[in-house]
């Protein structure tokens, strides 16, 4: 290395992981960090699955349309763009779950965590749960703690069934990880899954038992999800706006798709000598940037697709977790609004005759989601045992919602409009032996310093799972330029 003293670092991808990083490296230089940070996004704009439109009253959220409540680093990070007075919470007066149950919706029942039972009574008189659940519940109390024997990991599917019985897992437990991750509860892992669930079974034995152990000491209810008023393209405005502002406008480089990084000395042409050792980033258009250090925060199929000339194992490893396909159709009632239950929506099973996952009640779940005597509707469909659904063009998928919730909520009236929105790589399958495959990914990456990863792929799926992974990749960036002391190398790009 040289005798600079700052170390450049490079974020691939302009998701809410990216733009994390993005935005804590730029605070950390502006308090003295030796780092210049830049960020690549192959699209023209930011944000990745976070999109939200605005149509008269309506606010269509495209992906994700908040946070989970308990998880605290997406509503901290919003707090810390200034945007506290704009964090609404969900409308828990109304909250209510229903499961898509021999053709009629049943509410799930008072006091479910997940599908845990804290509340037995309504649990046993709930039809979601068979004469054989309702035994295997009351059993379930009294399992001892595991031995340290129960070391492998397992299927949710398996682990559901030790606890309470087919008829929970096929009800509610498979349309709920269904909706949650698009996936197969017979091949989704439930150490990875279901973390909470599957420390609480170490612990205490019968989840149940855990579940109301640790309720007793839990604090205040809160709203289970928290969004922002003016929708959760707010979070991705914010960050632009915080990361960006400042000199070195040219931070940002959107249309640049990388399609393969190298280390400095395999780069093609050569890098000059004081610059060997960095990494080199190749994109689509014959742009070229150095960096080094490098945060990845892309799907990580793409990460294996970028990373196999530096590590061919770890591109495996990173192949290795697979994804679903998602679509949802958003179908907008303006005027008189459909009849629709008190609640936040439905889950449907597999065998419940419907292709669609779930459907969300926005004007319920969240204020000011639709005009007043409007509705707004999101239908889900797609993840791993429907694929195919999610490929439909749009007018067959929108067409499919407005039958399927003929069907189930009996709305024969037209939709002033609807948006479909499909995204190929959204969810991650956390498939038995994940935690194996992660501890791999780890391994594999403490080979090559300054390399670092940022997403859902890995601990967590959710936003401020998003958040979280890229406040860590910054601080291990930050040790690492520390230690390093890395030369200056603001992003430079060179065009054939």
């Amino acid at each position: 290395m040289s005798n600079h003293t700052k170390c450049s670092v490079a974020i691939v991808g302009g998701g809410i992981s990216g733009l994390t990083a993005f935005y804590a490296l730029a605070q950390a230089r502006r308090d003295g960090a030796p780092v210049e940070e830049f960020l690549i996004e192959a699209c023209d704009r930011a944000g990745g699955l976070i999109r939200t439109e605005r149509a008269g009253d309506f606010v269509i959220e495209a992906g994700p349309d908040s946070f989970l409540t308990e998880k605290a680093a997406g509503i901290a990070l919003a707090k810390e763009l200034g945007l506290g007075d704009d964090l609404v919470g969900s409308c828990d007066e109304q909250r209510r779950t229903y499961i898509l149950h021999r053709n009629h919706l049943v509410p799930l029942p008072a006091g479910l965590k997940l599908f845990v039972p804290q509340r037995l009574g309504p649990a046993l008189t709930s039809p979601l749960f068979p004469f054989s659940s309702c035994i295997a519940t009351l059993r379930e109390r009294f399992l001892p703690v595991p031995g340290n024997e129960r070391e492998d990991d397992e299927a949710v599917a398996s682990f559901v069934r030790r606890h309470f019985g087919k008829g929970t897992l096929e009800n509610i437990a498979a349309p709920l990880v269904a909706g949650i991750y698009g996936g197969d509860a017979n091949q989704l892992s439930a150490r990875s899954a279901l973390p909470g669930l599957y420390g609480l079974e170490k612990q205490y034995g019968s989840l149940r038992r855990g579940v109301i152990k640790t309720s007793r000491n839990s604090e205040p209810a809160r709203p289970l999800f928290t969004t922002l008023r003016g929708g959760m393209e707010q979070l991705v405005d914010g960050l632009v706006r915080s990361g960006s502002a400042g000199p070195g406008a040219d931070r940002l480089h959107f249309g640049q798709r990388v399609t393969e990084i190298r280390p400095g000395g395999q780069a093609s042409p050569p890098l000059p000598q004081a610059d060997s050792g960095r990494y080199v980033i190749h994109c689509q258009n014959g742009s070229r940037f150095e960096a080094d250090s490098v945060i990845l925060a892309l799907p990580a199929c793409e990460c294996a697709r970028l990373l196999r000339p530096v590590d061919a194992g770890l591109a495996d490893a990173l192949g290795a977790i697979p994804y679903a396909p998602a679509a949802t159709v958003a179908l907008a009632y303006s005027g008189c609004s459909p009849p629709t239950p008190s609640g936040f929506g439905f889950l449907a099973p597999r065998n419940s005759g419907y292709r669609l996952l779930a459907c969300t009640f926005v004007h319920h779940k969240f204020p000011s989601r639709a005009p007043r005597g409007g509705a707004l509707f999101r239908c889900f469909y797609g993840g791993v045992q429907d694929a195919e659904a999610a490929r439909l063009d749009d007018h067959d998928l929108a067409a499919l919602a407005q039958r399927e919730l003929r069907g189930i909520l009996g709305i024969t009236t037209l939709p002033a409009f609807s948006r479909v929105d499909r995204w190929p790589l959204a969810m991650p399958q956390y498939v038995v032996g994940h935690e194996k495959r992660i501890k791999k990914i780890s391994a594999a990456m403490n080979k090559h310093p300054g390399l670092y990863l940022a997403g859902n792929a890995y601990s967590g799926v959710g936003i401020s799972d998003c958040v979280r992974t890229a406040r860590e990749a910054v601080g291990r960036v930050l040790r690492f330029a520390e230690e390093t002391i890395c030369p200056l190398s603001p992003p430079r790009s060179s065009r054939p």
